[in-house]
């Protein structure tokens, strides 16, 4: 236990460094574009595909509904709607914490 202190202490500066160089930029970047991928994808276009699905397997979606969802499926139109939902959403979260961080004069 008494070694733990130095470790944690060692572990804490090193994470601190990192993330004061440009490989530590780019890691938190790649982390909050593939949190927001995962997000958006999670809670955006997965229900909202789900949703389609459930349309068309009604009944109402005619006979098509089901070529229509799989021809979907086939042109990866979930991830370029993942990658069009995730865009507009780091625009905007990029905006806010700009507006934040920046100094006043």
């Amino acid at each position: 236990m008494p070694l733990l202190a130095p470790l944690l202490s060692a572990l804490v500066s090193g994470l601190a460094w990192m993330f004061r160089s440009r490989i530590g930029q780019w890691v938190a970047a790649a982390l909050a574009w593939f949190g927001l991928s995962w997000a958006t994808h999670e809670f955006a276009v997965g229900p909202w595909i789900d949703n389609m699905k459930d349309f068309t397997m009604t009944g109402t979606g005619g006979e098509w509904g089901s070529v229509l969802i799989a021809y979907l499926g086939i042109m990866k139109f979930d991830v370029a709607c993942t990658m069009i939902a995730s865009a507009v959403a780091a625009k905007f979260a990029v905006g806010s914490a700009r507006a934040f961080l920046v100094k006043k004069s």
